[in-house]
């Protein structure tokens, strides 16, 4: 929520946390009901292009399901990813940026998706062990300030993280990287060929 808060008006909102007006939802066709999933990061997007103003309500109260295994955890982050890369593919300028996504958390999911291979080729050629280090230990810096805040406030949550931060990431990259190369859906998208 840092992230947003900074922006007197943002371009992404979560529909599970959001409130449209109804002419304009309906005025340019809600949700894409093509997407699984990111639908709400594509409206998002797509209001945002026309100039339409979204704004954090920090006062605002709001209940969701959270994931209850990390196995679950793990699969929500891959399928929101999955389908976030179609909508990246129709709005290609929000890869670099948009108000909810910190450059940090990009860059984790690069990190975490060369961490694997790079440990698998160390098995193999013994002098890429170092790098397959240099990035683990990079992906750990990224996750210590988050780590950090946490453990100001729970020690456990904090512990928790350290493994629940770079396991997101692997999953959110692999997502995005899948979602990436697959083709686009066959189908129209509220009127718009895809």
């Amino acid at each position: 929520y840092d992230q947003v808060r900074a922006h007197r008006y943002i371009d992404f909102i979560d529909s599970g946390t959001a409130a449209y007006r109804r002419d304009i939802f309906l005025k340019n066709n809600g949700f894409d009901t093509t997407l699984m999933d990111a639908e709400d990061v594509e409206l998002s997007f797509r209001l945002a292009e026309q100039g339409h103003k979204m704004a954090f309500a920090p006062g605002a109260i709001v209940y969701h399901d959270h994931p209850r295994s990390v196995w679950e955890y793990a699969r929500r982050k891959f399928m929101y990813a999955y389908w976030r890369a179609f909508v990246y593919k129709r709005f290609p300028k929000k890869i670099a940026s948009d108000s909810r996504t910190p450059q940090t958390q990009k860059i984790q999911s690069a990190l975490a998706l060369m961490v694997l291979p790079a440990f698998l080729a160390a098995m193999l050629w013994d002098k890429f062990a170092i790098v397959a280090v240099l990035l683990a230990l990079m992906l750990f810096a990224t996750t210590l300030p988050l780590v950090i805040r946490f453990l100001s406030r729970d020690w456990q949550v904090a512990l928790a993280a350290v493994f629940l931060i770079p396991l997101a990431a692997f999953a959110v990259g692999a997502g995005v990287a899948l979602g990436a190369i697959s083709p686009q859906r066959a189908g129209r998208a509220n009127g718009r060929a895809q």
